[in-house]
C-alpha cells in the first residue's frame, strides 16, 4: 500500500513536471515566433561563443542564412579587431547584466557595416548564467545621416567665418552662445570677452 501510494505522488509530481515543461515549451516557441518574425536581429549564443540561434533579419544583414549562422563561432561575423571590442564588452555583460554598444561586423562578403547592440544573458532558474543574447539594428543609414549633418556643419560654420557680415547666436537668456570673427570685429570686444557675457552688456 505504501508502495503503491509512492508511485501515485511520483506519478503526479511526473506528470506536474512534464505541465510545467509543457508551459515552457509554448512559452519559447511564443518567443521564438515573436524573434523570427522582427525586423531588427536576434542571436543567442552558448558561453563557448557558438551561435545557437539567429533569427532572419540577423543572418540577413550578415549576408548569410540562418541555417549557416547556427552552429559558427561568433567571431565570423567580424574582423581580429571587432572581437576585441565584443569581448572587452563581455566583462560589462558578467558585471552588469547587460551592454548597449556600437558594434561593427562583418558580412559575408567581406564588407563592414556599424550597428547598435544590446546585450544580455539569459539564466536558469537557479540563476545560472546559460547562454549570451543580443539584438541588433544595422545604423548604417543613420551613420550616413549624421556624417552628411556633420559635414553641412562644417561648410555652414566655413561660410559664417568668412563672412563680411556679423553672426551671433544668442539665447533666450541674451548669453552669446557662438559668434563669428566679424561680429567680434564690429563690437570691438574678442570673441573670449562676449562669449563669456550677455549681449545686452555690449549694447
Amino acid at each position: 500500500m505504501k508502495d503503491t501510494a509512492k508511485s501515485k505522488d511520483q506519478l503526479i509530481a511526473e506528470l506536474r513536471e512534464l505541465r510545467k515543461n509543457a508551459a515552457a515549451m509554448k512559452k519559447l516557441e511564443r518567443y521564438k515566433t515573436i524573434c523570427d518574425r522582427a525586423g531588427y536581429g536576434v542571436v543567442i549564443r552558448d558561453l563557448r561563443g557558438h551561435l545557437v540561434y539567429v533569427n532572419d533579419a540577423f543572418a540577413r544583414m550578415h549576408g548569410y542564412t540562418s541555417s549557416e549562422l547556427v552552429g559558427q563561432h561568433y567571431a565570423i561575423m567580424h574582423t581580429p579587431e571587432q572581437v576585441k571590442h565584443v569581448d572587452s564588452l563581455e566583462k560589462t555583460r558578467r558585471l552588469e547584466g547587460g551592454f548597449i554598444a556600437e558594434i561593427g561586423h562583418k558580412r559575408k562578403d567581406g564588407t563592414i557595416f556599424p550597428t547598435l547592440m544590446n546585450g544580455t544573458m539569459l539564466v536558469d532558474e537557479k540563476g545560472n548564467h546559460i547562454y549570451n543574447t543580443a539584438t541588433a539594428i544595422n545604423i548604417t543609414e543613420l551613420k550616413r545621416v549624421e556624417e552628411e549633418l556633420r559635414r553641412q556643419i562644417q561648410r555652414v560654420e566655413r561660410i559664417l567665418e568668412t563672412a563680411m557680415d556679423g553672426f551671433l547666436i544668442i539665447a533666450k537668456n541674451g548669453k552669446v552662445l557662438d559668434m563669428n570673427n566679424s561680429a567680434s570685429t564690429i563690437f570691438g570686444y574678442a570673441r573670449e570677452e562676449m562669449l563669456s557675457a550677455n549681449i545686452h552688456d555690449f549694447g
